[in-house]
């Protein structure tokens, strides 16, 4: 690499984001993925009440009588979106935070397992939210790419 360090996802787990209680005094638990400035927020589906919420450990406090349950679930999706993103660098080289959008399993079941790096590549290329100076860079650095092939 350049001299630059690769960085990974960082995922935390956020309670009441918006800082508004539902009708019934609880609050969603999301997990925020942030990578390179930019942040994705994930339900995990969970709601509870603040008093119900360890803001220093970001879980759910013993008082709640799902703690174990909600605690569990949370952790398995913040392993989840680990386990994706180092599928995703593994087999492509990057994990853009767009790619954690699918809930676990469809990225999976999405992706085609005979694509090649170029295919992939390509396919990254014709992306719309793209600025077509970006999609011209990205075109030179394919065709360098396919060059040295």
């Amino acid at each position: 690499m350049n001299g630059k360090s690769f960085k990974k996802i960082r995922f935390t787990v956020i309670f009441n984001r918006t800082h508004h209680l539902n009708e019934d005094g609880t609050a969603l638990i999301q997990i925020r993925a942030y990578h390179g400035g930019q942040s994705r927020y994930f339900s995990t589906g969970i709601y509870i009440e603040p008093q119900h919420w360890d803001a220093r450990n970001k879980c759910v406090k013993e008082n709640h009588p799902g703690e174990i349950h909600f605690n569990e679930q949370i952790y398995d999706l913040v392993k989840d979106f680990k386990t994706r993103e180092l599928q995703m660098i593994q087999r492509f080289g990057v994990c853009p935070l767009r790619l954690l959008d699918d809930r676990p399993g469809e990225a999976a079941a999405k992706a085609d397992p005979t694509l090649t790096f170029t295919e992939f590549f390509q396919q990254e290329i014709r992306r719309p939210e793209l600025q077509s100076s970006t999609q011209r860079g990205h075109k030179v650095t394919l065709r360098y790419l396919k060059q040295f092939q």
